[in-house]
């Protein structure tokens, strides 16, 4: 992904809100592109978002896989 196509994804999932469940949002330059790294306060949370078609819709409108998250349970987030 590169920094404008996660741009124009975060202005085409632009809802009146944010979705419920997410903790945490950052994004960011690494090598070979842009990486985005969110924390949930749950994995159905998560997956009620990335499942969702609104998510689904904006990934493949960008022509990016939807499917490309990768997860690991966290034991402990400090604020």
């Amino acid at each position: 992904m590169t920094k404008e196509l996660y741009e124009r994804g975060m202005q085409d999932l632009n809802p009146p809100g944010p979705p419920p469940g997410p903790l945490m949002h950052m994004s960011g330059p690494m090598e070979g592109g842009w990486r985005i790294v969110e924390v949930w306060e749950s994995e159905e949370a998560a997956t009620a978002f990335y499942s969702s078609e609104a998510f689904q819709k904006m990934a493949q409108g960008l022509g990016i896989h939807p499917n490309v998250v990768a997860r690991w349970p966290m034991e402990n987030v400090l604020k």
